[in-house]
C-alpha cells in the first residue's frame, strides 16, 4: 500500500481550510492543452478535412470549460486555436450553416484536456444538400438557340454516361437514357465538378462534341442543353443494314405483337420490315404507328431491334398492308419482318409435341414454302387441310436452326384470321379480262358516290375496276378490301358485282397517274385514278346542273371530263379557256347520245378542280439564274442520307435541287417546284421556297444514253 507524501497531506489540509475542492487544485496546477477546431464543409463527402473541402472563415468558437469560456474565431483555413486549462469542455460554434449545407458533425462537441497537457483537435463538420443534372437532347430545328417541345425534335434513347472530374475517365458514376421527349437526369449528386459523355447515334452529331463538364450546386438542377444535328430516325432498311450492334430510332406500324409474349413484336415502315425484342413490355396493337429506339441485332438468324431503351407510340393508323409474295421470295430471304399474302396450296403438316404446325405450301409457280402456325395464336392443325388452297397472311420470320424448320425463312400467322381456305386473288388487270367469272380480287378504295353507296372504285398496282354492290357498303377513300364478285360490263365499262366485301385495312389513296388526253381516249387506265393539265374548251350543262366538259391538252388533244353536280362541282367551277389541274377516276360510258366520247375523268369532288399554276420548263429555267421560277418534273433521285437532295427532270431537261424543307419523295412522282434559280459548286440548282407539291406519280423517264465527250462537255 502506497502512501501519501507529506505534501499531499499539508495540501489537502489547506483545502479544508479555504473551502475548495482538491479536484480543482489538482487541474490548475496542470499543463494547458492545445486545441484546434476545424470549421468546414465535406465537399467530397469522405468525412474527413481535405484539398477538395471548402473551409469556411469567421466562425466564432466557444469552449465552455470548468468555471470559465473561452473564445475563438477561425480563419482563412477554418481553424480556431485555444490554449486550454486541464478540465472537460463543451464546443460551440455561432453562426448560420453554410448556404445548401446542413451540420453533419455533433452540435456540441466535447473535449477533454487531461492534466498532463496534450495536443486536441476537434470539428464542425457541414455537409452540402445534393444537388442534381437534368437535361435534354434535342435538334434545334426552330433555330431558337433553346429547346422548343412544340418546334424541335428531341431524342429519345440516347445514352448519357457521368464521370466526377472535369474529364471523360474513369468508372462511370451512373449511366441514363433520354426518355421520349429527350429528357435524361442524375439526381442526389453532391457538389462539385463533373462531366457528361454522350453515346450518339451514328446518323447524329452533338454540337460542340460529345462531353460537356459542369459544376453542381446544392439543392438544384444544373440544367444541360445537349444539341444534336443529322437524323434521329433511319428507315428500317437502313437499320437492318447496319452493323450488329449500332445504336438508332426507327419508325413504323406494328404489323404484330405476341400475345403470349409482349416482348415480341414485328413493325414496318415503307422500306423495310423487322422483329423486336424488346424487354419493356410494351402494351401494343396492330397498326400502332411508333418510334423504337434500341440497337440492332441477329437472333437465329433474323434480324431485329433489341437492347430497348425507348417506345413512343404516336397513333393507330391501321394494320399494314401485306404484301403479295411468292414462294422464292419467300425462300429468298426477301420483305423479312413485313407482313406478308400468299395463295397457295397445302402440300403436308407436321405438328409438334405442343400442337404448334409447320406447314408445307406450293404457290402458283410451283414453288415450296412454309408457315408457322403457333399454337398459343388460336392456329390449330384443324386450320388446315391437305391439297386445299389457302390465302395465307402473315409476318415473315427467320429461323435458321434447320432442325427446327427444314427452311429457315417462313411466314409466322397471327391468329385464325390468317388462314382462309379456299380465297385465291388475282390481279385486277388479270380479272377484267375474265368476263362472266367469279373472281377474288383485291385493291384500295379511290372513289364512292355519296348518292349512291353500290358505286365505286378500287385499283391494285396492276389496274383498277369499277363496282356495283347491291349491298352498298360504306366505304372510305383508302380502304384496303378484298371483294369476291363476278366480272361485267356496264355501257362499256368493265365492273365487278361482289357477292362480299371485306374491309382488311386503312391506307393512303394512291397517288394519281399522270396521263395524256391521247390515254385516256385509248381507253387506258380505266377505273384509276388519274391527272393532267389542260384548257377548258367548252362545257355542257344539263338539266340537272351536271357538267359535260370540253378541253385541250398541251400536246393539242382534246379529252372529256363528267362534273356530276351531286358530287358538289358546279357549272361555275370551270372556266372556258382557263388552265386547269384536273384528278379524278376514268370511267366509261359508250352511249354516245350522252357522251361524244367513250372515255372520261369523272371529278370526284370540287377540290379535284385546281387552277394551274403557270411553269416554265426545266430548260429555261436552267439559264434563269437568280430568278423565282414555278417548274414541273419526275423524281429520279433522292440521296437518302440527306433528303435535301434530289433531282428531277421534264423532257427538255433536268435540275437538282437543294431543298431545307427535307421533304419524302420517291422516283417517278411528279412534283411541281415553286423556287430560286442559282448554283453550286458549279451545278445549276433550284433551292425551293416552299415544299413541293405532288401532283401524281408516272414512269420514270428512260435513261439517256450519253457518251463521255457529252458528259465531259457538261450536257444533260
Amino acid at each position: 500500500m502506497k502512501r501519501a507524501s507529506f505534501s499531499l497531506l499539508l495540501a489537502t489540509a489547506a483545502l479544508g481550510t479555504a473551502g475548495c475542492s482538491i479536484d480543482q487544485v489538482l487541474l490548475q496546477d496542470g499543463a494547458s492543452s492545445a486545441l484546434a477546431v476545424r470549421v468546414y464543409v465535406d465537399a467530397n463527402g469522405n468525412g474527413s478535412f481535405d484539398a477538395e473541402d471548402v473551409p469556411i472563415a469567421s466562425v466564432t468558437i466557444t469552449a465552455q470549460g470548468p468555471g470559465t469560456a473561452l473564445t475563438a474565431t477561425t480563419d482563412g483555413t477554418g481553424l480556431a486555436s485555444f490554449q486550454l486549462p486541464p478540465g472537460s469542455y463543451s464546443l460551440s460554434a455561432a453562426g448560420a450553416a453554410p448556404a445548401g449545407a446542413v451540420l453533419a458533425s455533433a452540435a456540441k462537441p466535447t473535449v477533454v484536456a487531461p492534466f498532463q497537457g496534450e495536443s486536441l483537435t476537434s470539428e464542425f463538420r457541414y455537409s452540402f444538400f445534393p444537388g442534381g443534372v437534368s437535361g435534354v437532347v434535342y435538334r434545334d430545328d426552330d433555330t431558337s438557340g433553346d429547346f422548343d417541345p412544340a418546334e424541335d425534335t428531341p431524342a429519345p434513347g440516347i445514352q448519357v454516361n457521368l464521370y466526377a472530374g472535369s474529364a471523360v475517365g474513369g468508372d462511370v458514376l451512373s449511366s441514363a437514357n433520354t426518355d421520349n421527349g429527350g429528357a435524361f437526369t442524375f439526381p442526389g449528386l453532391r457538389p462539385g465538378t463533373y462531366t457528361i459523355d454522350v453515346i450518339p447515334f451514328p446518323t447524329i452529331e452533338i454540337v460542340g462534341g460529345n462531353s460537356q463538364t459542369i459544376t453542381v450546386n446544392p439543392q438544384g438542377d444544373t440544367d444541360v442543353l445537349v444539341e444534336f444535328t443529322g437524323s434521329l430516325v433511319v428507315s428500317v432498311s437502313e437499320f437492318r443494314d447496319s452493323p450488329d450492334g449500332s445504336p438508332a430510332a426507327i419508325e413504323g406500324v406494328v404489323s404484330w405483337q405476341a400475345p403470349f409474349d409482349t416482348r415480341v413484336y414485328f413493325l414496318q415502315d415503307g422500306t423495310a420490315g423487322i422483329a423486336a425484342f424488346d424487354a419493356t413490355n410494351p402494351t401494343l396493337a396492330i397498326g400502332d404507328s411508333v418510334r423504337v429506339t434500341g440497337a440492332k441485332n441477329t437472333f437465329r438468324g433474323e434480324a431485329q431491334i433489341s437492347n430497348v431503351t425507348s417506345v413512343e407510340v404516336f397513333a393507330n393508323v391501321g394494320e399494314p398492308a401485306p404484301r403479295a409474295v411468292s414462294a422464292a421470295a419467300i425462300n429468298a430471304g426477301a420483305f423479312q419482318g413485313q407482313l406478308v399474302t400468299i395463295d397457295a396450296t397445302v402440300d403436308s403438316i407436321t405438328v409438334d409435341g405442343f400442337g404448334s404446325q409447320t406447314v408445307f405450301l406450293t404457290d402458283g409457280a410451283g414453288g415450296t414454302f412454309i408457315v408457322f402456325g403457333d399454337n398459343r395464336t388460336g392456329v390449330m392443325e384443324g386450320d388446315w387441310v391437305v391439297g386445299s388452297p389457302y390465302s395465307v397472311t402473315g409476318v415473315l420470320g427467320t429461323d435458321d436452326r434447320t432442325s427446327n424448320f427444314p427452311l429457315p425463312h417462313r411466314i409466322e400467322v397471327r391468329s385464325p384470321d390468317d388462314v382462309v381456305q379456299g380465297v385465291s386473288t388475282i390481279p385486277i388487270a388479270d380479272a377484267r379480262q375474265m368476263d362472266g367469272q367469279a373472281v377474288t380480287v383485291e385493291g384500295i378504295v379511290t372513289w364512292q358516290a355519296q348518292w349512291d353507296s353500290r358505286v365505286y372504285f378500287f385499283q391494285d398496282e396492276t389496274a383498277g375496276i369499277a363496282v356495283f354492290d347491291l349491298a352498298g357498303p360504306t366505304l372510305q377513300e383508302g380502304d384496303r378490301i378484298r371483294v369476291d364478285g363476278v366480272i361485267s360490263s356496264f355501257r362499256g365499262e368493265v365492273q365487278i358485282s361482289p357477292t362480299a366485301v371485306s374491309v382488311i385495312s386503312q391506307e393512303t389513296v394512291p397517288l394519281p397517274l399522270v396521263v395524256t388526253a391521247a390515254q385516256i381516249n385509248a381507253g387506258q387506265f380505266q377505273a384509276q385514278l388519274v391527272t393532267l393539265r389542260a384548257t377548258v374548251d367548252s362545257l355542257t350543262v344539263d338539266g340537272f346542273g351536271s357538267q359535260t366538259v370540253f378541253l385541250t391538252n398541251g400536246a393539242g388533244e382534246t379529252f372529256l371530263v363528267f362534273g356530276d353536280n351531286r358530287t358538289g362541282v358546279m357549272a361555275s367551277d370551270w372556266m372556258v379557256g382557263a388552265g386547269v389541274t384536273v384528278t379524278g377516276v376514268l370511267g366509261t360510258d359508250d352511249r354516245i347520245s350522252t357522251f361524244p366520247l367513250p372515255h372520261r375523268v369523272e371529278v370526284r369532288r370540287p377540290e379535284d378542280i385546281g387552277m394551274a399554276v403557270p411553269t416554265v420548263t426545266l430548260a429555261a429555267a436552267r439559264g434563269m439564274d437568280g430568278m423565282t421560277v414555278t417548274v414541273e418534273g419526275v423524281v429520279t433521285w433522292q440521296a437518302q442520307w440527306d433528303s435535301r437532295v434530289y433531282f428531277f427532270e421534264d423532257g427538255t431537261a433536268g435540275i437538282a435541287v437543294f431543298d431545307s424543307n427535307s421533304p419524302m419523295l420517291e422516283i417517278g412522282y411528279r412534283i411541281q417546284v415553286t423556287g430560286t434559280i442559282g448554283s453550286f459548286r458549279g451545278e445549276v440548282q433550284l433551292s425551293p421556297s416552299a415544299p413541293p407539291t405532288v401532283i401524281g406519280q408516272q414512269p420514270v423517264p428512260d435513261p439517256r444514253e450519253v457518251t463521255a465527250a457529252e458528259i465531259n462537255a457538261g450536257q444533260f
